[in-house]
């Protein structure tokens, strides 16, 4: 069994989250805007007020209580969906022209 705690204060999409899902370990993380924007509809991504540590440890005993029913949220086809979509090099690329574009117009 195991859990990826992510205490980060300052983040927006979050890679170590997407791998980890990837690799089908669940995570508990604080609930800043970037991650919780990005993954706010991932069963298996469970946030915790910023700065609540005693959150944290508690959101992972209810991961490691539960384990069973977390590693089959980690399959189903609507994260297998999210992890295939923002893994994809095409979306990256096009993400990145608009960033440029953007910064371009301004």
């Amino acid at each position: 069994m195991k859990v990826l705690i992510y205490p980060s204060h300052n983040d927006s999409f979050s890679l170590v989250i997407l791998e980890s899902l990837a690799l089908g370990t669940p995570v508990v993380a604080y609930d800043i805007p970037g991650p919780k924007s990005v993954f706010s509809d991932v069963p298996d991504v469970l946030f915790v007020r910023e700065f609540d540590v005693r959150g944290l440890a508690l959101a992972v005993v209810r991961i490691l209580d539960n384990y069973d029913h977390y590693l089959g949220l980690i399959y189903s086809e609507k994260l297998l969906s999210f992890i295939r979509l923002h893994t994809s090099w095409d979306l990256v690329t096009k993400q990145v022209i608009n960033l440029i574009k953007e910064s371009v117009v301004r």
